[in-house]
């Protein structure tokens, strides 16, 4: 028996460990053929190595083939061509019983090779080869039992041996491997899971949310067992949920939950597949640099190299408890080159020579107490000590209603100093300032409620919580933010009842109500106010024709009030007829875009965005529905204005519409337009 080489074990103990690393393992059993599909493998593992061994003669050098040949004792010379090279040399490897004499003649250090290349499924990575057994490629290669391929596709890529399917036939199949051993459940307090569908709405709504902080809201209740920083699973979850689409950048730079998010947040199974997929395809997340290892993120494929740590993790059992370090051994004597054949050309030079327990040790904990825990693909104990792989059906949670707080309020009034009893359905909590709010409900939704719907309504709530149980607060302030900027209460009462999934309490029916009734009594809106010295200056500025339309009415005398986005042209109008008006300089910051008032679109222009999406559902109401958002957009603008007004909205929408369809059906066809278009270029002509 050889002695141990450089690699830290001895050749046999190679083929032993590497028996049973084959990405492509199907229980001692090698495919028969190049790309023939197997059984319960993904499709990324379909890169077979797989070779006949005339193929491989035909695709070696001739200079290689004369080698082969002499090794062989097989006559050659000079004007021996190749074709009849590749025949004297397939005759003689494909004879079973001399194969089978050549192998058994080989060392214990080439055996070695060639069964980790049986276990690999015929291939196996130069760099690892050289560190088993230094030299034996060559040697190997020099009797053609390896053949040296470049591939560029694939799990293993660059320079690689594999061995024709003759040979491999003739070598023992790898044992099975089996799991690492079980071990005691922890108890149930001392385990932890994760939510990513939860910790997705969790990032979301404190990024977007108005007074959102990160820190203060998730550092209470998300445990880290790895021992990372509190914001560790964060970034990792803001960088999946922006490689797939979902956290996006709104016009201001500022971060915004796509369109998507809510009806997916909804559906939590297929959410969170989406995240795992992410995870998979993802090339701009390094384990190998989060994991310290190393900063430069050149080193290997990531891809590859994050999908044989699954490969490895997908092998044992679900919901059976295993230690972390048996985990570790397992790996370290089932597959010890599981990080090395994933290096590239830099990966080796940098990462070779560090041992595996500053390598492969320390990348396996981060995946599995990292982006594994956080994607709720495994169990951990409070310790990090042990750990469980969940099943699927554990990821897709069910849906469970939001609840409304029954609870008697006693609380003192602040504005009084006095004490009074407060309405015994709802909590009723005082304002921040010291202020009773009018009403006050408490909503305490779970970690697994609708929450898409709860992202949708969280504008009219307050949070006062966050935390497995949520606490949110229905404030009459933050309801009224909420309708000034485009909510309403039919979508408030919507959301509520759709969270519950039951009817909303009287009390919180009856509050609603009232504020729907009140808002839009006091309107406050901007505009701006053109005064004169005089009443006869005033009438004198505004006799002309084209002074009328920015008028909206007089307010006095000397005073007329004047639509706020139309002051600047009112003002070059007034310069071009001869006046030498004063403008305030605020109104000049209009003309600044990055610091305009974003107050300045009045209610003029809502009534004209509004009466083009009318007439356009009436003249094309399929090309509309195809535009994101148009329906709930125009849903939102009726609400905005009061009947009397919306009647005659509607008519002037009527009358556009009627007045398109008229220019549509008259509109000269393609034919006609061509006509003209010949007959006024043969005016031209003759002029």
């Amino acid at each position: 028996m050889s002695q141990v080489t450089s690699g830290g074990f001895t050749p046999q103990q190679f083929g032993e460990r590497a028996a049973a690393s084959g990405r492509r393992l199907t229980d001692g059993r090698r495919p028969a053929s190049r790309g023939r599909t197997l059984p319960r493998l993904p499709a990324w593992q379909l890169f077979f190595a797989a070779v006949r061994l005339q193929e491989a003669l035909e695709l070696t050098a001739t200079a290689t083939l004369r080698r082969i040949a002499g090794q062989h004792g097989l006559p050659y010379a000079d004007s021996t061509t190749r074709s009849e090279l590749i025949e004297r040399i397939g005759e003689r490897l494909l004879d079973a019983a001399y194969l089978d004499e050549q192998v058994r003649g080989l060392g214990d250090g080439e055996r070695g090779v060639l069964l980790a290349v049986r276990a690999s499924a015929g291939e196996l990575r130069r760099p690892l080869i050289d560190r088993a057994q230094p030299g034996a490629a060559e040697t190997l290669s020099e009797r053609g039992l390896l053949f040296r391929v470049f591939a560029t596709a694939g799990p293993l890529r660059g320079e690689v041996f594999t061995a024709p399917d003759e040979l491999l036939d003739l070598l023992p199949a790898p044992p099975p491997a089996e799991p690492p051993p079980a071990t005691e459940p922890p108890p149930p307090a001392e385990r932890r899971t994760s939510d990513p569908v939860f910790s997705l709405f969790a990032l979301v709504s404190a990024l977007t949310r108005r007074g959102g902080h990160l820190e203060r809201e998730v550092r209470g209740w998300s445990h880290e067992p790895g021992g990372w920083d509190w914001n560790a699973r964060w970034t990792f979850v803001r960088h999946l949920a922006q490689v797939s689409g979902l956290l996006v950048h709104g016009a201001d730079g500022d971060p915004a939950a796509s369109p998507s998010l809510p009806r997916l947040l909804d559906r939590p199974g297929e959410l969170a597949q989406r995240l795992w997929r992410a995870y998979l395809t993802d090339r701009g997340w390094s384990e190998l640099a989060h994991a310290g290892l190393s900063g430069d993120d050149d080193l290997a494929d990531l891809v590859q190299l994050r999908q044989a740590v699954l490969d490895a993790f997908e092998r044992l059992p679900e919901n059976t408890w295993i230690r972390l370090d048996a985990f570790m051994e397992w790996v370290e004597q089932t597959r010890p080159a599981l990080v090395r054949e994933q290096l590239n050309a830099r990966g080796l030079v940098e990462l070779q020579s560090v041992p595996w327990e500053g390598l492969e040790s320390p990348l396996l904990r981060y995946c599995l107490l990292g982006p594994l825990y956080w994607l709720g693909a495994v169990a951990v104990s409070a310790d990090a000590r042990q750990f469980a792989r969940r099943p699927e059906r554990a990821k897709a949670t069910a849906v469970e209603a939001c609840t409304w707080q029954q609870a008697r309020s006693d609380r003192p009034d602040p504005l009084h100093g006095s004490t009074r009893m407060l309405p015994k359905q709802m909590g009723i909590l005082p304002e921040p300032a010291g202020m009773l709010q009018e009403s006050v409900g408490v909503l305490l939704a779970p970690a697994r409620a609708r929450l898409g719907s709860l992202l949708q309504a969280e504008r009219y709530l307050v949070l006062k919580e966050r935390g497995r149980l949520s606490r949110y607060e229905l404030v009459q302030s933050n309801v009224a933010g909420a309708l000034s900027s485009g909510g309403s209460i039919g979508e408030c009462r919507q959301l509520l009842t759709r969270l519950t999934q039951t009817e909303l309490p009287e009390a919180i029916t009856e509050r609603l109500a009232a504020w729907e009734r009140r808002f839009g009594a006091l309107v406050v809106r901007p505009a701006v106010l053109i005064e004169a010295r005089s009443q006869g200056e005033l009438d004198d500025a505004l006799a002309g024709a084209q002074l009328r339309p920015f008028l909206r009415g007089r307010l006095g005398p000397t005073v007329a009030e004047v639509a706020a986005a139309d002051a600047l042209e009112l003002a070059a109008r007034l310069h071009e007829e001869g006046h030498m008006p004063r403008v305030d300089a605020a109104l000049r910051l209009v003309s600044e875009p990055r610091r305009a008032y974003p107050g300045l679109v009045d209610e003029q222009v809502l009534e004209f965005l509004l009466v083009s999406l009318l007439a356009f559902r009436q003249a094309r109401p399929e090309q509309l529905a195809q535009l994101e958002g148009s329906l709930s957009l125009l849903d939102r603008l009726e609400r905005q204005f009061p009947r009397a007004r919306l009647a005659e909205l509607h008519a002037a929408a009527d009358h556009l519409a009627g007045e398109l369809a008229t220019a549509a059906a008259t509109a000269p066809g393609p034919r006609r337009r061509a006509k003209r278009a010949r007959r006024r270029r043969t005016d031209a002509r003759a002029m």
